[in-house]
C-alpha cells in the first residue's frame, strides 16, 4: 500500500528490515511481484480469469487493485515488471547488495505512487 500512496513515505524502519537480509528482500519482492503481475493481468483480462490462474479468492486486493489500475499508467507497470525482472537477476549473478534492493524499493515508490 506504501509504494502506490503518494501520501505516505516509506518508513525509515520498513525499508531497512525489508533490505536488511536477501530473505527479508525476496519476502518483499515475492508479495510486490504479485501485486504488480496481478494488476498486469487484470489490465487485459476478467477479474474472475484472474482469480483462477493466481489461485485467488476476491478480497480487499482486487478491490485497491482496479483503484490503481485506474491512477496508474499501464506502462508504468510494464516498466515495473522490468525492473523486477533486472533486480532478480542481479540477486541470482551477484551476492546480495543492500543499497541496490533500497534503490529498487525507493524507485518503484517513485514510479508508481499515484
Amino acid at each position: 500500500n506504501i509504494i502506490f500512496d503518494n501520501r505516505k513515505k516509506i518508513d525509515k524502519n520498513l525499508l531497512s528490515f525489508f533490505t536488511e537480509t536477501e530473505s527479508n528482500f525476496r519476502m518483499f519482492l515475492n508479495f510486490f511481484s504479485k501485486e504488480i503481475f496481478r494488476l498486469k493481468l487484470l489490465t487485459s483480462n476478467d477479474k474472475n480469469d484472474v482469480l483462477k490462474v493466481l489461485s485467488e479468492k476476491e478480497d480487499y486486493k482486487y478491490k485497491k487493485a482496479q483503484t490503481l489500475i485506474k491512477k496508474t499508467n499501464i506502462d508504468k507497470i510494464d516498466d515495473s515488471i522490468k525492473y523486477i525482472y533486472k533486480i532478480e537477476k542481479k540477486l541470482v549473478e551477484s551476492s546480495y547488495n543492500q543499497e541496490n534492493s533500497k534503490r529498487f524499493i525507493i524507485a518503484m515508490k517513485q514510479k508508481l505512487q499515484a
